[in-house]
């Protein structure tokens, strides 16, 4: 055993850091499974105000016979985060395939506060029992489980994870969707409109004193011009002009909408810190700014909108 795990009587490892090691698989062992638990995560959470709240699992085949026409859903994403202009949500589920009808993907910038509701749900079906447990089966086909992620203003946390089976309940999915879309129902936060937007510019900052940028401004009959500026491992400022076809400012422009990019000031930042900074600062038809950086907490689907700037004005044009 490794010098930095201490024994218990039952011959368990404890790392330093608290986390009991259940299992631990050949790396190359295709359906190995690593498994841990965080000995030192809360089973109790004391602060009632919630200010992240992330769930994604499986709900599986209920071979009681409860999964059927009455209840089609199969799997329930909700991201829910709380800013100081409203709440974000994002809710996506996915249905048997003979009750599509039970396939949605919505999401908006609401004034209500779900978080309330959230709490109490969380509360009811004890989600804090599981904290710091987190288990992956290797060479799965498709994630048959789910990751559970919740944080309150008291810096208290909720999390646990298992690929192999589902982690949370099926009434408790309900309760959620049902928060869910009754805020969604309501009244939302004005946010920037995409079509005011003049200009753009995607920026980059390496630790090892690189960058990139490049600003696009938008022309009135749906093209643009690309200004590029890069530096790397030598002194050079390399310097491009380029006009970008409509089609790729409006893949742009729609990455930038659909994301919600325009608001991710508003976004806690994300616990890690990637090897660059990236940032976008829009500048409005009102002659206002808006940056919106990289790191910032989201669900993956949106994150992406900076990949496909830095795609679309660094890496192809």
């Amino acid at each position: 055993m490794l010098s930095f795990f201490k024994k218990k009587k039952d011959d368990t490892a404890i790392e330093d850091d608290g986390i009991r090691i259940i299992s631990r698989s050949d790396p190359l062992a295709c359906g190995g499974t690593d498994s841990s638990i965080d000995t030192r995560a809360p089973k109790t959470i004391t602060s009632d105000e919630m200010t992240l709240f992330n769930v994604d699992s499986a709900l599986g085949y209920d071979v009681h016979g409860t999964s059927d026409e009455s209840d089609p859903l199969m799997r329930v994403s909700a991201f829910a985060v709380k800013t100081e202009t409203g709440t974000f949500l994002w809710l996506h589920t996915e249905g048997f395939e003979w009750k599509p009808e039970a396939n949605r993907d919505v999401s908006g910038f609401v004034k209500a506060d779900v978080m309330p509701g959230l709490v109490s749900i969380v509360k009811e079906y004890d989600l804090a029992a599981k904290n710091g447990y987190h288990s992956r089966t290797h060479g799965l086909p498709e994630n048959f489980g789910g990751e559970v992620r919740i944080e309150y203003a008291s810096g208290e946390r909720i999390g646990f994870s298992d690929n192999q089976a589902p982690i949370i309940k099926r009434p408790f999915a309900h309760k959620v969707i049902e928060v869910f879309e009754n805020a969604l129902a309501g009244e939302k936060v004005d946010v920037p409109d995409v079509k005011d937007v003049v200009s753009l510019t995607f920026t980059e900052t390496r630790k090892d004193g690189g960058f990139s940028s490049a600003k696009l401004t938008l022309l009135p009959d749906g093209t643009g011009i690309s200004e590029k500026k890069q530096k790397f491992d030598d002194p050079t400022v390399y310097e491009s002009k380029k006009e970008i076809s409509a089609e790729t400012v409006k893949t742009i422009l729609d990455g930038v909408k659909n994301s919600y990019m325009l608001i991710w000031r508003y976004f806690p930042k994300m616990a890690f810190k990637s090897a660059s900074d990236k940032s976008v600062t829009f500048v409005m038809k009102d002659g206002s700014e808006i940056t919106s950086p990289s790191e910032r907490d989201l669900p993956n689907r949106f994150s992406s909108a900076m990949f496909t700037i830095d795609l679309e004005l660094i890496t192809k044009n």
